[in-house]
């Protein structure tokens, strides 16, 4: 006779806290000073190497990167 107990799958549930802070901000602070690609299709290619922008607000929510890594190579992306 099987007496094993059957699980039903796990539900993980996250929640994650965005606080807001409006302040006056150039129109464009993403690296190069242009806007960057607001999809997949559209990522703006970077070097490595290290960027910063100080955008808190402003009217453009997404802002996609791509960079190409060798097999074996690591990176560190810190947001």
């Amino acid at each position: 006779m099987d007496r094993r107990l059957s699980c039903p799958a796990r539900v993980i549930t996250v929640a994650v806290l965005c606080l807001a802070i409006s302040v006056a901000t150039p129109a464009q602070a993403d690296p190069g000073g242009g806007d960057a690609g607001n999809s997949f299709e559209t990522a703006t290619p970077i070097e490595p190497g290290s960027y910063s922008a100080e955008l808190l607000g402003g009217v453009d929510p997404e802002d996609w990167y791509r960079f190409s890594v060798e097999a074996g190579q690591s990176i560190s992306v810190t947001v």
